[in-house]
């Protein structure tokens, strides 16, 4: 009874090993047909390395301005009885643009006018009478003591009289600055004055604004300061244009820094004759400092660092190399290589954030489009 037992219990693993020996065999070889999964295709995007010309150059930022600007304030007190323009007006140079009531200063030049006149008639008494006393004195037909008094008397009344033209003359002046007008040609803007105001002295009354060439003011640092001359040509965008360029030149360089900030001022001309330009516009401005003629250039988003190394992915055969290069020149968008490259090399511009050397690419554009 054991034997047949044990016989039994035989049976049974052998029958189980058969089992597990099938179930490995299968296992083993779906595991074989099964494809084994590696790194993914990276898509990068490609543009070949160019020979020609690169320009360095600094951007910056400034305010847009007439190339004369001027505030015009009351130079008196008075009540205005006349405006001749408003805001965007173009006026020419002398024409009137305020005029205040002059009435009292009228008021008071014909009282000066008075007391001169009544000045030179003493004055002219005065003069008869000390020469009528210089010919009795010759004849010694009165004393000294009376023609000494009668000179006295005329250099009084004339005295008079220049004090009366003096006042006469502070009056006319007076009255000459009731009348405001344009010290040049231009346009006028922030208008703040309207008719029957009461004006004072240095009150701001309006701003006057000649756009036939527009300055724009810059702020260098200290370490480009000498990066620019005088006459330099510069390029300039605006907001309100987009795409549109403008051209300039460098017209004034401040000899001295600010000492808050170690910057130096610097300001640009340039010709405004469509009246595009206009006071306060944001300028973005672009000052090339040096070119060179024949350069191999790449796009700057080639550019990658390891190490704090410049390489760039040089792409062969579906395959990103890393290639050590030297920089050298750096315009807005692209970048001079002086040495490891050579023209018309295609490198990854695009999709290579997360390269290694020798990972396998394919050629795309970004957003996936082959």
């Amino acid at each position: 009874m054991n034997n047949k037992k044990l016989i039994g219990a035989t049976v049974a693993l052998l029958i189980l090993a058969m089992l597990g020996w099938r179930i490995y065999g299968n296992y083993t070889k779906a595991s074989a047909n099964t494809p084994k999964r590696g790194k993914a295709v990276t898509t990068v995007e490609v543009k070949k390395a160019t020979l020609g010309p690169i320009a360095a150059s600094i951007n910056l930022t400034g305010t847009v301005q007439g190339i004369q600007e001027a505030t015009i304030a009351a130079k008196t007190a008075g009540r205005i009885q006349y405006v001749g323009v408003t805001d965007g007006s173009f006026v020419t140079t002398g024409q009137t643009l305020v005029e205040l009531d002059g009435a009292e200063i009228r008021a008071q030049i014909d009282q000066a006018q008075a007391n001169r006149s009544q000045a030179l008639a003493n004055r002219d008494n005065a003069q008869i009478n000390a020469d009528r006393l210089n010919n009795l004195f010759k004849e010694d037909a009165v004393a000294r003591q009376q023609l000494d008094n009668a000179t006295t008397q005329y250099s009084v009344y004339d005295a008079q009289v220049a004090q009366a033209s003096a006042t006469m003359n502070l009056y006319q002046a007076q009255l000459a600055n009731t009348i405001l007008s344009a010290p040049f040609s231009g346009y006028i803007a922030n208008k703040r004055v309207v008719l029957g105001d009461m004006a004072s002295p240095n009150m701001t009354l309006m701003t006057l604004v000649d756009m036939s060439k527009v300055k724009i003011e810059i702020s260098v640092g200290e370490n480009d300061i000498a990066k620019l001359a005088i006459g330099q040509s510069v390029k300039f965008t605006v907001d309100a244009y987009p795409g549109q360029t403008f051209t300039g030149t460098v017209s004034e360089l401040s000899p001295a820094a600010d000492l808050k900030n170690r910057t130096f001022k610097a300001w640009i001309v340039s010709d405004n004759p469509d009246q595009k330009l206009r006071s306060g516009m944001f300028a973005r401005v672009n000052l090339p400092y040096k070119q060179i003629n024949q350069a191999v250039i790449i796009p700057k988003d080639a550019l990658v660092m390891h190490d704090q190394k410049p390489y760039v992915f040089v792409i062969e055969d579906g395959t990103a190399k890393l290639t050590p290069v030297t920089p050298g020149l750096e315009s807005n968008t692209d970048l001079e290589i002086t040495a490891g490259l050579a023209p018309n090399t295609p490198v990854s511009i695009w999709g290579h954030e997360n390269l290694s050397d020798n990972d396998k690419v394919a050629v795309g554009k970004r957003g996936g489009d082959k």
